[in-house]
């Protein structure tokens, strides 16, 4: 019985390959970090404006909720 990878680098090492199937874990403490170092600086909840739109501020929330669960974004 043969193995197929799902997650690798690909032929140059320089890019990680995610095929269909794949998952990359990111366990509690664990971060992603772009070229700093560091996950992206904190972004506010969306609150205010001249129009309130409860249903689209509650999905930018959300959206906001995920990035900072998996360390994208760092907590505001």
């Amino acid at each position: 019985m043969s193995h197929v990878t799902q997650v690798y680098r690909d032929r140059d090492g320089d890019r990680l390959v995610i095929e269909a199937g794949g998952v990359i874990q990111v366990n509690a403490g664990g971060h992603i970090v772009g070229p700093t170092g560091a996950p992206a600086t904190a972004i506010a909840d969306a609150t205010g404006g001249t129009t309130t739109d409860a249903e689209a501020r509650a999905a930018l929330n959300a959206v906001l909720a995920a990035l900072r669960a998996v360390g994208i974004v760092a907590s505001a």
